[in-house]
């Protein structure tokens, strides 16, 4: 058996001959093989851990330089060859600086310069993308647009513009989708229309120098209003910095209407509040004996949910949290996998921003999951096998 290696191999070379190669790689075009179809991302990292599974037993250690990232799998630079087959590891920076350890198999393997070769593995399982590759990066943005057709979009947003020029393009980038925007060029009368009725989302485009308050001053407006839910920012704001805390995603203008439905997509590609109402019935309904203990959970999801929800005004990250975990762990237990995984994304949006405030679309989207559960199966059936278990 071969033992474990306890430094890694480092890519031969400096860093700009490096560069060079990932260079002419990307100009060759597009991928070959496995790869072709991937919906690939530029991911240039350097230093990324790799650790490959010897089939005669034992690891190897590497540093590798990636190059290309999708939710299928990988592209790097290694310093020598990998048989295809073969298993290993990439630990992958996330976007809110940590790391992710993501494993699959090598696919292909080629000889690129000297004792480099350039590796493609397919990952054992899909992963999120938005776990790796900001929201702001251009490939990112058109693959989320891909993935929705904009007749799927819909629901009810409304836009505080800074000028009808802005309202005017905006309603030109939802045409075709079913989004009902009520736009305002004033404040006032934009929060004033927030207090009165439902909002699936709010859209902001307001002045960040000069004079105006900026993002931040009608951000902290909107939720005073009592609106809880998603707020994108729209702003051509080329410094990070001056951007506001406490939005959802930010839009840079100029955009296109694929960026903006791509944007969007994220909360509304459901319909918005009005969709997705049909009940949600355990997967566990006709198991017998678990009739009952799927009302009572369901008793205490509402808690929960109602919990979540004033930890979400409140601004309470860590309570919030808390009770997404609670719900991350035993959805699935009750036949409700649909809980556990919209409670996971929940977390793993609260960990990204470290704010329940900045992530108030995935919260919501729990919080409607969590609504629309119900007893019994689907179609009026037999109510967890309660009535046959005590006819046995």
């Amino acid at each position: 058996m071969l033992r474990a290696e306890t430094q890694p191999r480092a890519l031969p070379g400096s860093e700009a001959h490096l560069r060079s190669i990932l260079d002419s790689l990307d100009e060759g075009g597009a991928e070959r093989g496995f790869a072709s179809g991937f919906g690939w991302i530029g991911f240039r990292q350097s230093g990324i851990p790799l650790t490959v599974e010897h089939v005669a037993g034992g690891t190897a250690r590497f540093s590798v330089w990636t190059r290309r990232l999708s939710s299928k799998g990988a592209c790097f630079l290694n310093g020598g060859f990998l048989h295809p087959g073969t298993r290993c590891t990439l630990t992958l920076p996330t976007v809110w600086r940590s790391t992710e350890a993501v494993s699959g198999r090598v696919v292909d393997c080629r000889h690129v310069n000297g004792p480099i070769h350039g590796v493609d593995i397919e990952f054992e399982k899909k992963i999120d993308l938005r776990h790796f590759v900001d929201r702001d990066n251009e490939e990112m943005a058109a693959i989320l647009a891909a993935q929705v057709a904009p007749m799927q979009l819909g629901g009810d947003v409304l836009l505080l513009a800074s000028s009808p020029a802005v309202s005017k393009v905006v309603a030109h980038g939802l045409n075709g989708t079913k989004v009902r925007l009520t736009a305002f060029t004033e404040a006032g009368r934009a929060l004033d229309e927030l207090r009165k009725r439902p909002f699936d989302l709010v859209l902001l485009n307001v002045q960040v120098s000069g004079a105006d308050k900026g993002p931040g001053h009608a951000i902290d407006a909107v939720r005073e209003a009592g609106f809880v839910g998603p707020v994108v920012l729209l702003s051509g704001e080329t410094n990070a910095a001056r951007l506001a805390t406490g939005v959802s995603a930010v839009v840079r203008m100029p955009f296109d209407g694929e960026a903006l439905v791509a944007a969007l997509s994220e909360w509304l590609a459901s319909g918005g509040a009005e969709a997705s109402t049909e009940p949600i019935h355990s997967g566990l309904a006709s198991t017998p004996g678990m009739g009952t203990l799927i009302e009572e959970y369901i008793t205490i999801v509402k808690e929960v949910a109602h919990g979540l929800k004033q930890a979400q005004q409140k601004l309470d990250s860590s309570e919030a949290r808390r009770l997404c975990n609670i719900l991350n762990e035993t959805g699935g237990c009750y036949g409700f996998p649909e809980v556990s995984e919209a409670a996971a994304n929940a977390m793993v949006a609260i960990d990204a921003s470290g704010s329940v405030g900045e992530t108030s679309g995935e919260v919501q989207r729990l919080l409607r999951v969590c609504q629309r559960l119900a007893p019994g199966a689907p179609g009026g059936g037999q109510r967890g096998g309660d009535e046959h278990a005590r006819a046995a």
